[in-house]
């Protein structure tokens, strides 16, 4: 399992057994803390096994409050902090941790598993339970590893995909494979899993203040704390800078922060993107802004914009969706800092989710009877937006709230004329009655009134993205961190009211007062946002091909009539007006299910060789033809030894990560089951592996099949030993 996900861990990886339990650790060092301690980590007396993953943002509190209880902290590891206040509160323990974290302990006294994951899920944790063998791990691709074959896609998963649906957070798109729920602990013990939610995201407004601006101070010196908790790594600190108004502040305050001593970290580096000049993705003016204003130099790089053939290899090496294009576009960005040396990078992910603010202060303030705010936040809508706009909003939000929840919901039918039709949709009939099912369970789950709803939605659908954000950054070496997604300031929002967050127009309007004079006036003042469809435009002639045909497998829950109108009236739109999430939710379900016929195809070739790792048989070294010179066939020179029959077997490990190589081709399938490819060496790498065409493996899938051939270095990049896979030049 581990070997299926090596590149998480670049600072080694370990296991421990005990009896039927066993626990992998890949180690990737972001502070100096977690050097203390090795994973899997025991308890003192032994009885208790943990793995946890991420950093506790309240390490100082809970290290004191453990102290005083009596605890015997053998290391300064946050691992260590999770071991004891296991000991103290029991499953309850997330309770009294803020960070970003996912841990999996076993007790052997009570012969319990528990699997906990951080308050929003921003660390992934995926398990598989049968009732009596339990897989979990930070990957799906680990957990697929360990299952004698790889399980049926999760259709109608794959269906709210396509639909650009996101009701069902903890499915994945294999079925029996699940998402630990964020805020919760799952228990397995006697052939059950139970789940108990530890935290909720607050509901009531309870923080008051006479005046604004004592809401500005609360909200900066929380902000600026939670900027440092989440700076902690003995690395170069990495920091995004968009030019937007969330990354930017998080990298303005870390400057701050780094000017008065207060930065856990002996360096800060920024890095942004440069989109194509001119477009809606060219935000360089505001970064620059920003490094002017700092006096600092921002690193810029270009948007990673790779071939569609691409994401289906990244699909297929993670056994998962692929990135989102808007998403992988950083990749560039991403390897100059780990290059830099960079272990942490922080983001401002939870800006808009939690700043965005909503017209329904004026029913809050209606509650409250406070009619001084009231007035106030109207006359500032007035000048912000117009008598008429402003007038509307007090009488939708603020007289409307008087009228019950389902009487507000009839009268919004109305105003709409009813359902959308959605039979011009990319799914089946019967599909889209599964999807519509799961709306109905999804939309159960929240109070029916929207403003108490409100906060809770805030919450929901974020999972696929935060896992694939996380993967990304691992796989570029990086420790994904962001401080507004901290518990400590999503319960400041919750607990703050609305109109602090927009009036008269102007969004995330406390963020912009509090950052006064810290924010450039340039970024303050910021009311446009980037939009990226450049990362998507080189990729339409593929993604329209999408479904085309014999491509929609027979169990697809996808129409191809009803594929062909999404493709059709994309085309018709305007270019400035298309969205890419219909053609892409298409492309990616077909992908999947693709992906699925050929691992399943790749376990009975397996099977025919005897070579599927439940059976435990010995891996068999088969012959290959000759694919060229032993420098041709590795990309640089090796050692060898003559076997004694004539046949010279590559002895030397050779780089075979994938995030060394580029221009990669695969032409053909090494009988084990793992690709053979075509690549470059990228320009960084050219010094180790040499200039030219070459073949070979990736490292990555070799993992997966034949662990025992891949090592990883001391920088975190990965080698193959190809005698072990049985490459050989006759």
């Amino acid at each position: 399992m581990t070997g299926a996900m090596a590149y998480r861990g670049p600072d080694g990886i370990a296991h421990h057994v005990q009896g039927a339990v066993g626990f992998g650790y890949c180690a990737m060092h972001a502070m100096a803390e977690s050097h203390t301690a090795s994973q899997p980590l025991l308890s003192a007396d032994g009885t208790t096994m943990v793995v946890f993953d991420g950093y506790l943002a309240n390490y100082d509190e809970l290290r004191s409050d453990l102290l005083a209880r009596g605890a015997r902290l053998r290391s300064r590891a946050d691992a260590e902090l999770v071991l004891h206040a296991y000991a103290v509160w029991g499953a309850n323990f997330a309770r009294h941790c803020d960070g970003e974290f996912a841990a999996v302990l076993w007790d052997s006294r009570t012969r319990e598993a528990l699997l906990v994951r951080d308050h929003h899920g921003l660390r992934p944790l995926y398990w598989h339970f049968d009732g009596q063998v339990l897989l979990v791990a930070s990957e799906i691709a680990a957990v697929l590893a360990a299952l004698p074959e790889a399980p049926q896609p999760n259709f109608g998963y794959l269906a709210e995909i396509a639909d650009g649906a996101r009701y069902s957070d903890e499915e994945t798109v294999w079925q029996g494979i699940l998402r630990a729920p964020p805020a919760h602990a799952l228990r397995v013990r006697e052939g059950t899993a139970t789940k108990e939610r530890y935290w909720a995201v607050p509901s009531e407004v309870d923080i008051h203040y006479p005046r604004d601006e004592d809401y500005f101070e609360h909200y900066l010196a929380l902000f600026k704390e939670c900027v440092r908790r989440s700076a902690r790594s003995d690395r170069p600190l990495a920091c995004e800078v968009s030019g937007g108004l969330d990354s930017s502040s998080v990298y303005c305050l870390a400057h701050l922060l780094q000017r008065e001593g207060h930065v856990p970290a002996p360096e800060l580096r920024g890095y942004t993107l440069a989109g194509p000049e001119g477009t809606d993705a060219d935000e360089i003016e505001f970064a620059r802004a920003v490094g002017a204003h700092t006096g600092t130099a921002i690193g810029e790089y270009q948007l990673f914009r790779p071939p569609i053939e691409w994401f289906a290899a990244r699909a297929a090496d993670d056994c998962d969706l692929p990135p989102l294009p808007n998403a992988a576009m950083s990749i560039t960005m991403d390897e100059a800092a780990a290059r830099d040396g960079c272990r942490v990078n922080l983001n401002g992910i939870g800006g808009d989710q939690w700043l965005d603010g909503n017209h329904h202060y004026y029913g809050e303030l209606f509650d409250r009877r406070a009619w001084g705010p009231l007035l106030a936040c109207y006359r500032a809508d007035v000048a912000g937006l117009g008598l008429a706009e402003a007038s509307g909003l007090l009488a939708r939000f603020g007289l409307g709230s008087l009228i019950a929840p389902r009487w507000r919901r009839a009268l919004r039918e109305v105003l709409r004329g009813g359902a959308a039709d959605e039979s011009c949709g990319p799914l089946l009939p019967h599909w889209r009655d599964e999807v519509a099912a799961r709306k109905m369970r999804y939309e159960a789950g929240f109070p029916e009134d929207y403003r108490a709803s409100y906060k809770l939605r805030k919450m929901a659908g974020w999972s696929r993205i935060l896992d694939q954000a996380n993967r990304q950054r691992a796989r570029s070496g990086l420790e994904m961190r962001s401080p507004m997604m901290l518990r400590a300031f999503i319960e400041f929002s919750a607990r703050t009211p609305e109109h602090m967050r927009l009036r008269g127009g102007v969004t995330k309007y406390i963020h912009r007062r509090a950052l006064a004079g810290i924010l450039p006036p340039l970024v303050e003042g910021r009311e446009t946002k980037a939009e990226f469809s450049a990362a998507y435009t080189h990729l339409e002639p593929a993604l329209l091909s999408a479904g085309e045909g014999d491509e929609v497998n027979s169990d697809s829950p996808l129409d191809p009539r009803g594929v062909a109108a999404v493709h059709q009236l994309y085309r018709d739109t305007a270019i400035d007006e298309r969205g890419h999430g219909g053609i892409w939710g298409i492309y990616v379900t077909i992908l999947t299910i693709t992906l699925n016929c050929a691992m399943r195809k790749r376990n009975e070739t397996m099977t025919e060789h005897s070579a599927n790792l439940t059976a435990k048989t010995a891996y068999q070294r088969p012959e290959l033809k000759v694919y060229g010179s032993v420098r041709n066939l590795t990309g640089g020179s090796s050692g060898s030894m003559n076997d004694g029959t004539g046949i010279f077997t590559i002895m030397m490990g050779m780089m075979s990560d994938p995030r060394a190589k580029e221009n990669i081709v695969e032409v053909g399938r090494h009988p084990a089951g793992f690709g053979l490819y075509l690549f470059d060496y990228k320009a960084e790498f050219v010094a180790i592996g040499g200039a030219g065409r070459k073949f070979g493996v990736m490292a990555d899938e070799v993992a997966r099949i034949a662990s025992e051939a891949v090592m990883v270095d001391a920088d975190g990049y990965q080698r193959v030993d190809y005698a072990q896979l049985g490459i050989v030049l006759h």
